[in-house]
């Protein structure tokens, strides 16, 4: 990937197999996918915070020694709260959940079910309610998930 749009792109498109995931009784899948959108799109909000092209470049020339190769290393995470530190909305992720309960509900749902990568690996521990509301949660257009990322 080699642009905050590009990256911002393939956060729609899991998202949208997701729903397809979901539509077709596919739970953990789509709970998996749900989750990876949400990473990718604080990893685009990364690279406009911090003003940086080619997040994920495998070019050797722009992903050498250096204090930005290095830096790209420590963005391979999957852990949010990492990835909200480095984008910076971790304290705002705070106050939103102070302040909006439905943020606050939908938010302490993913964690809950405790999403990280490994659940890619498990069956039977997701039910379909559950991955509804989280993908309405991330795709609320006016109080969704995906939206206050871009929004802050």
């Amino acid at each position: 990937m080699n642009s905050t749009l590009e990256i911002k792109e393939l956060a729609t498109a899991r998202l949208e197999d997701a729903k397809i995931l979901l539509a077709n009784s596919r739970y953990e899948g789509a709970f998996y996918l749900a989750g990876y959108a949400i990473e990718l799109t604080l990893k685009a909000k990364i690279c406009t915070h911090l003003d940086i092209d080619d997040l994920f470049s495998d070019n050797p020339t722009t992903h050498s020694k250096g204090s930005l190769g290095r830096f790209r290393e420590s963005v391979k995470t999957h852990d949010f709260f990492v990835l909200l530190n480095l984008c910076g909305l971790n304290r705002k992720l705070e106050v939103e959940q102070e302040d909006n309960i439905y943020f606050k509900e939908n938010w302490s749902l993913l964690f809950q079910k405790s999403w990280n990568e490994g659940v890619r690996y498990k069956q039977g521990h997701i039910e379909a309610s559950d991955v509804t509301t989280i993908i309405n949660f991330l795709t609320e257009p006016t109080k969704g998930l995906l939206q206050w990322i871009e929004n802050n």
